[in-house]
C-alpha cells in the first residue's frame, strides 16, 4: 500500500505527534534527531561532560588590527555564533574585525556562510530568526549588510550557485521546504514544499551548471534532486535516490559538477559506509554511483566534507566513538578523486586536536574550507555541544594539524561557517 519512503514519512509524523517536542519557538527542537540507535543521543542534542584535553598545536595569537589594515587579495571569512564575522589574511593568518556585531539578528545562531567567487557578496544564515543576510564585501575594510530575507523555516544550510545569481536554503529539522533566493534583488524567489514527495530538505548544494540542486534527507535516507531555472531561480522537483541505510547529513559537489558526495552521519552505527557517491548526468539529472567504504572499523561519525579547489581530493571530517581517555577522536580522512569521479582512500588520516568534546553535527553547514591554493584545510566547529574558540589549520602537504586560529573575542563565542574568495 505504501512505498518505503511513505512508510518512513508516516512513522516520523507519528513520532512528531506522539512525542512531547518543545514548541517551534525553541531552536533546539530542530536539533532533535532520530538516530535509529538504542541508547544514543540524537545529533546536536547531547550535553557531554568535559574530557581531558590532549596536547594542542600552537595557537595563533588573536590580533585585532584596524579594519583599514586589511590587505587586498585573497581572504577568508569566518562567521561567529554571536552574530559577527571575522576576516583573515590567508598568508599571515592575521584576523581582522570583528565586523557587523549586532547586525545579523539573534545572537548565538549565526551559522553558515556562502561567498561568491569574487568575494564581493556573502550570504549568512541565522537559524533562530529564519533569516538570510546579504553582506556587501565590495570594500572589504567596511563590510555592510545590504539586505535580508525572512523565511518560513529555520535557516541552516546556504548554498550559492557558482555564477552567484541564485542561492538555496534548507533547515536541518522536520522541514519539507527549500527556499531559492535572488542574490541581485535580495528577495525570495520561492519556497518549494517537498511534502508531496514525502521529503525533508536537511542540506543542499548547487552544481557547476547552476541548475542541478541536490538535497539530503537525513530522516528517510534519501537524496532528492531538483532543477533550478537559470533565468528565474524557481525550483522544480525532479526525483529522489534511496541512499539508505546511509543517513545523509551533508552534500558536496565536485568543482567540475559531475560528481557529488552525500556524507553519512552514522558510518559506524549504521551501514552505508561513509556515504553515497552520486553522478550528475545532466542539468537536474542525478544517479547513484556507489557507496564509499570507511577507511577503518573505528570510524563511527561523519561530520562534514569538502572537495579541494581542483577537485582531485575529497576531505572528510569524521571520527571515533567516545573513549574515556581520549574523548571523541577526530580525523580528516583524505581521499583521491580521479578525473572520472572515482573516489579512493589515500591512506592518510590527519588527527585533529581540541575537538575531543564534540560529537554529532549541524546539517550541511560549511565548517570546513580549503584555501584557494589547495595547501591548507581550515576546520571550524561542526556543532554547538563542546564548541571551542578555534579554527584548526591543517597542512595538506605534511598531513598535520599545524596551528589554530582564535577568532572569537568574548568567552563562550565560537566560529562556525568558513569560506574563501577565489
Amino acid at each position: 500500500m505504501f512505498n518505503g519512503r511513505m512508510r518512513i514519512a508516516l512513522f516520523l509524523t507519528m513520532v512528531m505527534v506522539l512525542t512531547p517536542f518543545v514548541s517551534g519557538q525553541n531552536a533546539e527542537r530542530t536539533k532533535n534527531r532520530i538516530s535509529g540507535q538504542s541508547g544514543t543521543l540524537p545529533p546536536g542534542s547531547a550535553d557531554f561532560s568535559l574530557v581531558k584535553a590532549k596536547a594542542s598545536p600552537s595557537a595563533v595569537p588573536d590580533v585585532l588590527l584596524p579594519p583599514a589594515s586589511l590587505p587586498a587579495g585573497q581572504f577568508g571569512i569566518v562567521v561567529l555564533n554571536n552574530g559577527s564575522i571575522r576576516l583573515f589574511d590567508t598568508k599571515s593568518l592575521t584576523m581582522y574585525g570583528p565586523f557587523l556585531a549586532e547586525q545579523l539578528g539573534y545572537e548565538g545562531y549565526t551559522w553558515d556562510v556562502a561567498l561568491n567567487k569574487h568575494g564581493k557578496t556573502a550570504l549568512i544564515s541565522n537559524f533562530v530568526d529564519g533569516k538570510v543576510f546579504f553582506i556587501d564585501l565590495t570594500n572589504t575594510i567596511h563590510p555592510q549588510v545590504s539586505g535580508e530575507v525572512q523565511l518560513s523555516f529555520f535557516a541552516e544550510d546556504v548554498a550559492l550557485a557558482p555564477n552567484g545569481k541564485f542561492a538555496v536554503v534548507t533547515d536541518g529539522g522536520f522541514t519539507s521546504a527549500i527556499a531559492s533566493l535572488n542574490v541581485a534583488t535580495k528577495t525570495i524567489v520561492q519556497e518549494l514544499d517537498l511534502s508531496p514527495y514525502y521529503a525533508y530538505a536537511n542540506a543542499c548544494a548547487i552544481a557547476k551548471d547552476n541548475q542541478t540542486v541536490i538535497t539530503a534527507d537525513y530522516y528517510s535516507g534519501y537524496c532528492d534532486y531538483l532543477r533550478l531555472d537559470p533565468k528565474t531561480g524557481s525550483l522544480v522537483y525532479q526525483n529522489s535516490i534511496d541512499v539508505s541505510p546511509a543517513r545523509p547529513l551533508d552534500v558536496v559537489i565536485a568543482p567540475n559538477g559531475k560528481t557529488a558526495f552525500a556524507l553519512n552521519a552514522w558510518p559506524g552505527g549504521d551501514a552505508g559506509g561513509f556515504g553515497a557517491v552520486l553522478s550528475i548526468t545532466g542539468p537536474g539529472a542525478v544517479e547513484l554511483k556507489n557507496w564509499l567504504p570507511v577507511p577503518d572499523a573505528d570510524v563511527y561519525f561523519g561530520y562534514t566534507a569538502v572537495y579541494s579547489p581542483n577537485g582531485r581530493k575529497l576531505y572528510i571530517h569524521g571520527g571515533h566513538d567516545y573513549d574515556e581517555d581520549a574523548g571523541y577522536r577526530h580525523f580528516i580522512y583524505v581521499y583521491n578523486v580521479s578525473p572520472k569521479g572515482e573516489i579512493t582512500y589515500s591512506g592518510h588520516a590527519i588527527e585533529l586536536y581540541e575537538f575531543e568534546e564534540m560529537a554529532y553535527s549541524f546539517f550541511g553547514i560549511d565548517s570546513m574550507a580549503v584555501s584557494p591554493d589547495g595547501k591548507f584545510l581550515y576546520v571550524s566547529n561542526h556543532v554547538q555541544s563542546g564548541a571551542r574558540n578555534r579554527v584548526a589549520v591543517v597542512d595538506l602537504k605534511l598531513y598535520k594539524h599545524m596551528k589554530s586560529l582564535n577568532p572569537a573575542v568574548e568567552a563562550g563565542d565560537f566560529p562556525v561557517g568558513i569560506a574563501f574568495n577565489k
